[in-house]
């Protein structure tokens, strides 16, 4: 008789199986949800670190304001500082939600400063955000 192939998971999750309850959490992974134009609002953003690495992160928290089935869901966007390009893509989009990071340099902000301080500036703003998978 063969063993049931997720035998080794029953016992590593079994305490959650009392209180399993899908509908309690409000996050969502961005790839459940459907291409499309998302209104959001940021309630949350923050230059922090992974717990398990030390690694530095931009994490920002949106509420789904409008569009498709997920409405009052939160999704998160998380940025590691791992290259330029990632680096230089979050300052393109922070720009983009009116934070003068084009002025950092001039005024002699450093990026975990500009980074920092933005987070505050974020919460509250509402944006429209598309989300497209690639083919």
């Amino acid at each position: 008789m063969s063993e049931n192939p997720w035998a080794w998971a029953d016992d590593l999750i079994a305490q959650f199986n009392d209180q399993f309850d899908p509908n309690k959490s409000s996050f969502v992974k961005l790839d459940s949800m459907a291409d499309g134009e998302y209104g959001v609002a940021i309630v949350k953003a923050e230059l922090t670190q992974l717990q398990t690495t030390g690694e530095p992160i931009f994490r920002i928290t949106m509420r789904i304001e409008d569009g498709h089935e997920h409405i009052g869901s939160l999704v998160e966007k998380t940025t590691f500082f791992r290259n330029q390009v990632s680096v230089n893509i979050l300052g393109s989009e922070l720009k983009l939600l009116g934070i003068p990071t084009d002025q950092w340099k001039a005024r002699g902000i450093s990026l975990a400063q500009g980074f920092s301080e933005s987070a505050t500036a974020l919460v509250g703003l509402g944006a429209s955000v598309r989300k497209r998978t690639s083919p």
